[in-house]
């Protein structure tokens, strides 16, 4: 056989082999992480549901929600209030045990109004950008008010550095309910491959994207989640009159 036709032959077997490599099967598509933090929220409902506190785990941020939480309370809440409960709310926020014991107790109030309810996510935000503009609003707040003390803009600035770096990849999840308490909104802070649950409330201020004017002030009032007695959190603006934008709050 001449040289040049072995050639030719060798080159024929190697494209030959090289058409019935198999193709290589194409990368699953990554999972969404909001989607799993939804997921994840569900699942911690139906927990709650039953009424088991165990559906709380330990070790987690809970503190870096706590925070975001008093930020939020320092953005909507009543000056007087906050005169005479932010000493007390930054002593309990102090201690880790403090904040997930009312975690706990809350998911444990929440678990019979819970029952029922048909609870389902509808939405989930991250966090992390969400603590950069409440603190932004917190601050114009407290300098609105004339609150703005050098003090109080230190305790904003640390609520908001640990919020931060709590809550990196963490998301916050809208349950929409057909019942009582109606919505509620659920922190789930990324644990390895899955989601935990490590705080809640029971709504989302408008400027962060919150929806709570879809609750009416009857509803709010008969809510045991929002209402005025055992009030978790400062009722909307307008739940007691319209023309009264000021939160009533119980401590």
């Amino acid at each position: 056989m001449q040289p040049r036709l072995v050639r030719l032959t060798v080159w024929a077997a190697v494209l030959g082999l090289a058409a019935c490599k198999p193709k290589e099967a194409p990368a699953p598509p990554r999972p969404d992480p909001a989607d799993a933090a939804q997921r994840a929220a569900a699942a911690f409902v139906h927990c709650v549901e039953g009424g088991n506190a165990a559906c709380i785990r330990t070790g987690l941020p809970h503190g870096a929600f706590d925070a975001f939480v008093l930020l939020g309370w320092l953005a909507t809440g009543s000056p007087v209030a906050i005169l005479d409960a932010l000493s007390r709310e930054l002593v309990a926020h102090s201690d880790p045990r403090t904040v997930q014991g009312r975690f706990v107790r809350e998911v444990e109030r929440l678990s019979g109004p819970l029952r029922g309810a048909e609870c389902s996510p509808v939405g989930a935000q991250e966090l992390a950008p969400m603590v950069t503009q409440l603190a932004q609003a917190t601050k114009a707040r407290l300098e609105a008010i004339g609150m703005a003390s050098a003090d109080m803009m230190r305790v904003v600035e640390g609520l908001a550095a640990e919020a931060a770096e709590g809550l990196e990849g963490a998301f916050l999840v809208r349950m929409s309910c057909k019942r009582e308490p109606y919505q509620l909104y659920l922190a789930m802070v990324p644990e390895g491959p899955r989601y935990s649950a490590i705080g809640l409330m029971p709504y989302l201020p408008r400027f962060l994207g919150g929806d709570e004017a879809q609750i009416d002030a009857a509803q709010a009032l008969r809510s045991k989640s929002l209402g005025i007695s055992g009030a978790a959190a400062p009722v909307p603006d307008g739940t007691v009159d319209r023309y009264l934008p000021i939160p009533m709050e119980e401590f």
